[in-house]
């Protein structure tokens, strides 16, 4: 029952590019296509498979 805006999606590459327009908070992994990279504002410093998850996950806890 949450809205679009209450989602924040985590992606890297074409097949993402619905779910990263549509989340409130869209972000891409390092290693992630360009195509991701140019419909998001967040990008995280480690790739995928290297603690991009983890990097995410601190950073959602910390603003709260």
């Amino acid at each position: 029952k949450l809205s679009a805006n209450q989602v924040a999606y985590v992606g890297n590459d074409i097949n993402d590019l619905e779910c990263l327009q549509l989340a409130g908070v869209s972000i891409v992994v390092a290693d992630a296509y360009p195509e991701a990279v140019a419909v998001t504002k967040y990008q995280t410093s480690k790739p995928g498979g290297f603690g991009a998850v983890r990097e995410v996950c601190d950073w959602i806890a910390s603003q709260s």
